[in-house]
């Protein structure tokens, strides 16, 4: 920019600016505030006086997208962990479950099919002895209906030897009345006969 020389009160001022200063000069149409109208936008500034560009900066919207995405992926996955460690524990629950029922089912199984085999057996113990009470009661009746018949024969047996010992003893006194009078003879025979 060159000198300015003095000015006087009744001379023209005449100013000489170099050519890059004169744009500068020149108010900014950027800073010259527009009035503002109730309803309406103010207007835009003209590509002319826009303002000189800005340096470039990197932009972080990428790297913040990018973390919220890895943030919601962290999330589902977590879900999806919590929900397969839910799922497991029903199951493992579950399958415990039908393990000792069957523990206690094979236990309760075992047992009644012992107590059943036990039951048959007796059963069948008590056939046979029934069988053999049975057996063993015809048996008795048929030694009962023997000792009632031997009884009987016992019984006529007493009776016949009575008869055969009366009709003896009716036989010898005849015989010792007809020989009276031999006296050593009739006391033998009386012996004898009492010896019967």
């Amino acid at each position: 920019m060159e000198s300015v020389k003095p000015l006087k009160h009744d001379s023209k001022v005449t100013l000489h600016h170099h050519p890059r200063s004169m744009a500068a000069d020149k108010p900014s149409a950027s800073l010259t505030p527009t009035p503002t109208v109730l309803g309406k936008r103010p207007a835009a500034a003209s590509s002319s006086s826009a303002a000189p560009p800005r340096k470039k900066t990197h932009s972080s919207a990428p790297f913040v997208a990018t973390l919220r995405a890895l943030a919601q992926q962290l999330e589902d996955e977590q879900a999806k962990q919590d929900a397969a460690t839910d799922k497991g524990a029903w199951v493992t629950s579950a399958l415990s479950i039908i393990k000792e029922g069957g523990k206690l089912n094979r236990t309760t199984t075992d047992l009644a099919l012992d107590l059943s085999a036990k039951t048959s057996a007796l059963k069948s113990r008590l056939h046979e002895v029934s069988e053999n009470l049975n057996k063993l009661s015809s048996n008795l009746a048929h030694v009962s209906t023997q000792v009632a018949e031997i009884g009987m024969f016992t019984t006529e047996l007493f009776s016949l030897a009575q008869y055969t010992y009366d009709h003896t003893e009716y036989s010898v006194n005849a015989l010792m009345e007809l020989h009276k009078d031999d006296v050593a003879g009739c006391a033998e025979v009386r012996d004898a006969l009492q010896e019967i």
